[in-house]
């Protein structure tokens, strides 16, 4: 973007890393990559920034895993958003997460604490990816707000 003075301003992927809290760097796009491998996994966008110590994450299951696993725990699968909301379904998903992030050798600060599971994927109408299927870091970072508030609050009541 120029800006009014004639200068230019990078305003997004100038670098996709951040710093969190105890001065750990992260490549995001590495730790989402790990994590993509997962099988429950549709889509993921991590998040942390230099106020926090830990990472925390929105993710879109894919359907065709999570189903079968919920119908196997007896869990109703007619309404998916309902699904996503179980406690189970996001314990489940994070346990296996945790897994993931073990076999794909990842460092303990770059391992995910919390979850919030979202049944609908993120679209490049809803401006949250663009057209290149790239996350757009801040539009996700503004349209989950309250969401990563309440899971920093999270991980802050069980860390206490």
């Amino acid at each position: 973007m120029w800006n009014p003075n004639g200068t230019l301003a990078i305003i997004d992927r100038k670098k996709n890393m951040f710093k969190l809290s105890q001065g750990e760097y992260i490549a995001v796009e590495f730790v989402e990559g790990a994590y993509q491998k997962n099988q429950y996994i549709s889509q993921i966008f991590v998040y942390g920034d230099s106020y926090q110590s830990v990472l925390i994450a929105v993710v879109v299951p894919d359907k065709d895993v999570l189903i079968p696993w919920a119908k196997a725990h007896n869990k109703d699968t007619s309404d998916f958003a309902a699904l996503c909301k179980d406690p189970d379904v996001r314990k489940e998903i994070l346990q296996d997460m945790t897994k993931t992030g073990k076999e794909q050798k990842l460092k303990g600060f770059e391992f995910v604490r919390a979850i919030h599971v979202e049944s609908k994927p993120f679209t490049i109408e809803a401006n949250l990816m663009t057209p290149t299927f790239k996350l757009r870091r801040v539009d996700l970072k503004e349209y989950y707000k309250p969401v990563i508030d309440s899971l920093y609050e999270s991980v802050k009541e069980t860390s206490t």
